[in-house]
């Protein structure tokens, strides 16, 4: 069957927003805290001081929360309500189109556990994002082996 939904929800993620998702996804594959610090601290705007250690330990929670446990049992919209909490609690407001994406998220995973409750997002988000990053992380990979020559000589 074939589900049509309407989200009620319309925004366009920037290129620059974009590549900053793909870095995060990169240091959640890595468990690169400071890359995905790094990435948060440039998609997010600023409310105030930030407090990085605060941050820091932050995001080493949810990675020693998160990638522990086998995808099926983790709920999306509980690690992006926690994604949320960290980014408030350290002054950080999330752009609208990023507020947007992950609403749609929760509200996609909400119909799947309606329709189809042995599915997990994850499960299928994972392969997607591995088999779209393998053709960035090439390039990455091929520029870090190019400095990393230069430097050589």
């Amino acid at each position: 069957k074939i589900y049509f939904i309407d989200f009620g929800l319309m925004g366009t993620i920037s290129d620059s927003l974009k590549a900053s998702l793909n870095d995060m996804m990169i240091a959640v594959a890595t468990k690169d805290i400071d890359k995905m610090m790094s990435s948060i601290l440039a998609i997010g705007i600023l409310k105030g001081s930030i407090n990085k250690d605060m941050l820091y330990d932050d995001i080493n929670y949810l990675f020693s929360t998160y990638l522990s446990l086998p995808l099926s049992s983790i709920k999306i919209s509980q690690l992006l309500k926690e994604v949320s909490d960290i980014a408030n609690r350290n002054n950080i407001r999330l752009p609208k189109d990023l507020t947007l994406l992950i609403r749609s998220m929760v509200i996609i995973e909400g119909v799947i556990a309606e329709i189809s409750p042995e599915i997990n997002i994850l499960e299928i988000a994972v392969p997607y994002v591995k088999s779209t990053n393998r053709a960035s992380l090439f390039p990455s990979f091929n520029d870090l082996l190019t400095n990393s020559l230069l430097y050589v000589k």
